[in-house]
């Protein structure tokens, strides 16, 4: 789930950052199937039920020469300290590693949209005939040192932390 959130963290950041002067962000999740015919368009896809994340923006959109570049470590498009260019990397790193893949479509002045392709699996949901009492949260003890550009990130994920008795 933490993964899942970062990869929408990352591409909200970005489509952010791509409509400076405002804009429509969308984003959505749906259950897909995955044809052999729709997979072989696409050399990362594979046939099969996959949950499909959708992040799309009305903002600046990309040239095909930053598009072909940017899921690379260290590519960016914003000014010196303005990025890491590790925001796609991130992103294409999780849907890799959780045996996935990204699609991307931009265009300049048109925006850009992201979706990103998870495999499901077929788990029968377990059934508790009994209402079980959720276990109180667990609290931490600990001093974490929170390293991160984005002021409004940073300052939000000091807050969880603190709200769960982190240092």
């Amino acid at each position: 789930a933490g993964m899942m959130e970062q990869m929408v963290m990352n591409l909200a950041v970005n489509s952010r950052d791509a409509m400076a002067e405002g804009g429509k962000l969308a984003i959505s999740a749906e259950g897909v199937e995955v044809s052999p015919a729709v997979a072989r368009n696409n050399r990362d896809a594979r046939p099969g039920r996959f949950m499909c994340l959708s992040v799309a923006d009305t903002g600046c959109g990309m040239p095909p020469d930053v598009l072909s570049h940017m899921f690379e470590p260290f590519f960016t498009t914003k000014p010196v300290g303005k990025g890491t260019g590790l925001g796609l990397a991130t992103v294409y790193g999780i849907a890799k590693q959780h045996e996935g893949w990204v699609e991307a479509e931009s265009r300049p002045g048109q925006g850009s949209a992201f979706r990103i392709f998870i495999p499901t699996c077929a788990v029968e949901p377990k059934t508790d005939p009994v209402p079980s009492v959720p276990e109180p949260m667990s609290r931490g003890t600990e001093t974490i040192l929170v390293v991160e550009d984005e002021t409004e990130v940073r300052d939000y994920v000091v807050e969880v932390l603190n709200a769960h008795g982190y240092q």
